[in-house]
């Protein structure tokens, strides 16, 4: 049975910026440029996959947040691990303790395969359509009214930022959570290493082939393609979340658990769905 779990909700921590003065200095480094930076941010963009999911318009850009949301399995004990799920703004750079929102955290032995990190997935999809809105929620994440008098029903609609908003920009993760949160089938571990390609430990596909030219090249998959490769029972949950495609699985900094011989720096910069600003 899965247990309980304590969620921070975005638009509380927002909130409580808003009233301290503080909110536009986590949007930006320079909070004067707040608004310039996220006009500069979805302006670069255009014409991506998932940008068109958004549903954005140009004059929402200037006060929409575009979010990195980060996943990491971290050990807290010796022998325990958990996995912390967060979030960021996109135009801020900085240490993780000042720049960062870790509404979620699990322990790896109450995670149940399967089921634990579908759930946060599509808790996540109600999040992003709630900070979308730039409103508190007028329903529960389970669709269901609030509570006649309660705190979150006197608020139902009210702007949260002073009407700014947020929206799904990226996800984060090392390899590991890549696989596990996005069920890959295609991953270091496999015959096919790469969810965007043909790249595989098969000679006729090798990855060790660096030309555009290569055999592993002459297929791309599309996201529609891509989530072709698992059963429709056993998708990503992440597909709940309004502007998820596979190419905004950004890479994570660190890559030190990473074989060196899976590191391509050609085809990473060769990728016609190159990251951006990731």
């Amino acid at each position: 049975m899965m247990k309980d779990t304590a969620v921070i909700w975005p638009w509380d921590f927002f909130a409580y910026l808003t009233e301290s003065g503080n909110f536009l200095q986590w949007v930006s480094d320079d909070p004067s440029q707040a608004s310039s930076r996220t006009i500069q941010y979805w302006t670069h963009c255009e014409g991506l996959d998932f940008f068109a999911r958004l549903g954005l318009g140009p004059n929402e850009y200037s006060s929409c947040v575009p979010l990195f949301f980060h996943t990491d399995g971290v050990k807290i004990y010796k022998n325990q691990k958990a996995w912390v799920y967060s979030l960021s703004s996109t135009c801020r750079k900085g240490t993780s303790t000042t720049t960062k929102l870790a509404f979620l955290i699990i322990r790896e032995n109450e995670i149940i395969k399967g089921k634990s990190h579908d759930a946060v997935g599509k808790l996540i999809g109600y999040m992003v359509d709630v900070m979308m809105t730039g409103c508190f929620p007028r329903l529960d994440h389970e669709g269901n009214k609030f509570p006649q008098g309660s705190q979150q029903s006197q608020r139902a609609g009210t702007p949260f930022a002073s009407g700014w908003s947020m929206a799904f920009a990226g996800f984060k993760g090392d390899w590991e959570a890549r696989v596990v949160v996005h069920k890959l089938t295609r991953y270091y571990r496999s015959t096919f290493i790469c969810e965007h390609c043909m790249a595989s430990y098969r000679p006729e596909f090798t990855f060790a082939d660096f030309r555009t030219t290569a055999n592993s090249q002459s297929k791309r998959f599309t996201h529609e393609e891509f989530l072709m490769l698992n059963p429709a029972n056993d998708q990503s949950s992440w597909t709940h979340v309004r502007g998820w495609t596979k190419d905004r699985n950004l890479e994570d900094p660190c890559i030190s658990n990473i074989p060196f011989s899976l590191f391509n720096p050609i085809r990473r910069y060769n990728n016609p769905h190159k990251n951006i600003w990731n």
